[in-house]
């Protein structure tokens, strides 16, 4: 006689299999889980970064150790972007400026609703970014940030290592 047929202990044995068939695909599909919500985050973090970042030119993309620049007027000229400014582009993707003005921290949100916000501050007469020539720009005479490289541990005569 099966465990599930047998009428006095055949509840419990459902009962424990359902819970167990349950959690093994809450555990299967767990690190979709911790995507889901790490998405979600990052696209209210760009969101939120989107009421007050740079616009790039639209063919222009953030990238990641990318210099920025505010061009000085017409010409190619300017200033690097100092930290803390954030900018954006209009692929869903913000960034923070590093002290050195490259960009750091990327976050790439919901495109839709990234451009709608911009679309909206685009339009309003004080905003710098209104003017395509007078938006922010990678400076690519500096190529991307690479950091330091770690410090070797110099030799101790006392503690040879091996």
């Amino acid at each position: 006689m099966s465990v599930f047929t047998n009428p006095k202990i055949a509840p419990s044995w459902i009962a424990a299999s359902a819970i167990g068939v349950i959690g093994l695909g809450a555990l299967l599909s767990l690190d979709r889980l911790i995507t889901s919500a790490s998405e979600a985050g990052n696209s209210q973090i760009a969101s939120v970064r989107a009421n007050t970042c740079r616009l790039l030119n639209p063919p222009d993309k953030v990238i990641l150790g990318g210099y920025y620049f505010q061009p000085a007027g017409e010409g190619q000229g300017g200033q690097l972007l100092s930290e803390g400014e954030y900018i954006c582009d209009a692929f869903g993707s913000t960034a923070r400026i590093e002290r050195g003005g490259y960009a750091q921290f990327i976050v790439t949100g919901s495109t839709t609703e990234l451009n709608k916000t911009l679309m909206q501050r685009v339009e309003d007469e004080a905003n710098p970014d209104r003017n395509p020539n007078l938006r922010v720009r990678r400076d690519v005479s500096r190529g991307i940030y690479q950091p330091p490289p770690k410090d070797e541990p110099t030799a101790n005569p006392l503690f040879p290592t091996q």
